[in-house]
């Protein structure tokens, strides 16, 4: 049985690793895009979503407004409504913007 030398393992390495390195450079400007366009697409779809419950935020709070018959509610004679639905709102976007962040240079760091 014949055994392959060490130089023999040496240069197939060095052959594979300028395969490697020609199919890298040969990539079209797609492969190079592909990433970009995922974390835009993440970015969008978190985008959408925030969009939808910032309306369902509003629509909740107005439906509140419309069956106490006034805009001016008050828990426990110091807080207002629509000072809590203004805090959520805050909490809900800057949740979705680290969140979306962190998503988007997640995808954008995807090969």
């Amino acid at each position: 049985m014949v055994t392959p030398s060490p130089q023999f393992d040496q240069i197939a390495t060095q052959v594979d690793q300028i395969a490697t390195q020609q199919a890298k450079s040969n990539s079209t400007w797609r492969d190079r895009l592909r990433p970009f366009g995922r974390a835009l697409l993440e970015l969008g779809v978190h985008a959408a979503g925030l969009i939808i419950m910032l309306a369902l935020f509003r629509l909740i709070e107005k439906t509140i407004q419309i069956l106490w018959g006034t805009e001016d509610i008050t828990f426990f004679e110091y807080v207002k409504l629509k000072y809590l639905f203004q805090a959520a709102d805050l909490c809900m976007l800057f949740g979705f913007l680290v969140i979306s962040g962190k998503k988007f240079f997640k995808a954008l760091k995807a090969e």
